[in-house]
């Protein structure tokens, strides 16, 4: 960094740093499994290395990666059926093992907005998503309810008993993400792959620029209307006005709405 840059925090004159946005596949489990283990953090639950596995091999693990392909942040989708519902479907999804090694970015938003967005469009939960964060880090719980627009709420004793969290209910706070807040985070997607995605960020800390490559990412290809739609327009004016509206559902409404005739009405969610 030159003197002017030291004084000025302005961007360095070193080279950019490029980073890969994508999931998982089968072949990254191992190496999510030792991420995690070597960078453990007290407001981090260890999990199994079977549920870390078994979430990577699903294609349900956001990571990002640098030019070596190792791994620098990465976030688990966890399902949870009801325990009175013997079927198995998904009634409650949760986001958790968010860890990433990119300060300076304000990647945070960016990879929880994505892990919902990406989930509710590829495999959405009955009900809603949802996180419980220990209440000895609040802040990390300010930033999800007034960053990422999710909601604080006391979880019932259903979703208590399949979360397996009861011994710890006096620890934690319960946040969701309902319907209602996915146009907001569709928009953080959107906002964070159009600015990294072009001349990139610049790191607050270092003064480094930061670039990012969205070319396996699939909110940024195969899903990138669904967002769109979701960020804006009428579908995405419905949902922030409507009452919460089941995941499940909600999916089958976007599909409907995406191959509607142009003329047709209006969305409304009643």
């Amino acid at each position: 960094m030159s003197l002017k840059n030291m004084f000025e925090n302005t961007e360095s004159d070193a080279p950019a740093r490029r980073l890969k946005v994508r999931f998982s596949e089968a072949a990254d489990s191992g190496a999510l499994v030792d991420f995690y283990k070597q960078n453990r953090h007290q407001h981090v639950d260890d999990r199994p290395s079977e549920k870390i596995a078994a979430t990577a091999n699903a294609g349900r693990t956001f990571m990002i990666t640098d030019e070596k392909d190792d791994i620098a942040a990465a976030s688990c989708a966890y399902d949870y059926p009801h325990p009175l519902d013997d079927s198995g479907e998904t009634h409650w999804t949760e986001i958790g093992s968010t860890r990433a090694q990119l300060s300076g970015l304000g990647v945070y938003p960016f990879i929880i907005a994505s892990q919902v967005i990406y989930d509710f469009l590829s495999s959405p939960p009955k009900d809603h998503f949802f996180a419980s964060i220990y209440n000895d880090n609040l802040p990390v719980a300010d930033f999800l309810e007034n960053k990422v627009g999710w909601d604080r709420f006391v979880p019932d004793d259903d979703l208590i008993d399949a979360s397996g969290e009861r011994a710890s209910l006096d620890k934690l706070v319960w946040l969701k993400a309902e319907s209602h807040t996915l146009p907001h985070q569709a928009r953080l997607v959107l906002e964070f792959m159009d600015k990294a995605g072009g001349e990139g960020i610049i790191n607050k800390k270092t003064g480094e620029r930061t670039c990012f490559d969205f070319s396996q990412f699939p909110l940024a290809n195969r899903f990138r209307a669904a967002v769109e739609t979701l960020a804006t327009g009428d579908f995405a004016n419905a949902i922030e006005a409507a009452p919460p509206i089941g995941k499940k559902e909600l999916r089958e409404r976007l599909t409907a709405h995406q191959n509607r005739p142009i003329n047709n009405d209006q969305p409304r969610f009643e």
